[in-house]
């Protein structure tokens, strides 16, 4: 388990305690995240707080699809949260040892209760996985929906100087040519991605 801290757009530091899921042969796949939820409550409600358990590397995968010929259609998404068993796996053991973090003496003048997931959602996996399924959410790094790759593969989008193939003068710059998602934010990898994308341009290929 290691520790790491960012700096956020507001100009303060956090802490992230980053792990590697028991079976797991991908370093650091996890990652969790404390959150102060005190600006945002309503007066005369108690300060709360949070721990964000995140999947690093997720193993299932969700499905995109135009739901009109017209631009201004939103698509249709399906996340398909927490189908993969895998995934369902390591949520749970983050949030088993979120609730023993929070156990420690060492919060015992900090914590008052705990409020979320209670005992109950706590006495089997399928009790958690239950939990987990009403609670689970987008930490907004969407990627791979029009993935690179070679020519032998199928679903493959865009090809290695991200042209979209099949269509003449269309390249695709952003996280959606990502085979898989990054086990960090996204934003500096697109950043390098654009870069590369002018690189092409400029070269012809």
């Amino acid at each position: 388990m290691t520790e790491g801290t960012y700096d956020d757009p507001h100009g303060m530091r956090a802490l992230r305690i980053r792990f590697t899921a028991t079976g797991s042969d991908t370093p650091n796949d996890m990652v969790l995240s404390p959150a102060s939820m005190n600006t945002v409550i309503e007066e005369g409600e108690d300060p709360s707080h949070t721990i964000n358990c995140r999947l690093y590397l997720v193993a299932g995968k969700g499905e995109l699809r135009l739901t009109s010929a017209g631009p201004k259609a939103h698509p249709s998404m399906d996340y398909r949260y927490l189908e993969n068993p895998w995934g369902r796996e390591r949520l749970r053991e983050a949030v088993r040892k979120c609730v023993d973090l929070l156990e420690d003496p060492a919060y015992s003048e900090i914590i008052e209760e705990r409020t979320a997931p209670l005992d109950s959602d706590l006495v089997s996996d399928q009790a958690l996985d239950d939990w987990l399924l009403r609670n689970v959410s987008s930490s907004f790094h969407i990627a791979g929906t029009c993935k690179m790759g070679p020519d032998s593969d199928s679903e493959a989008v865009v090809d290695q100087y991200l042209k979209v193939r099949g269509v003449e003068g269309l390249r695709i710059v952003d996280t959606s040519v990502m085979p898989d998602v990054v086990r960090a934010n996204a934003n500096v990898t697109t950043m390098m991605i654009a870069e590369r994308a002018a690189d092409f341009i400029r070269s012809g290929e």
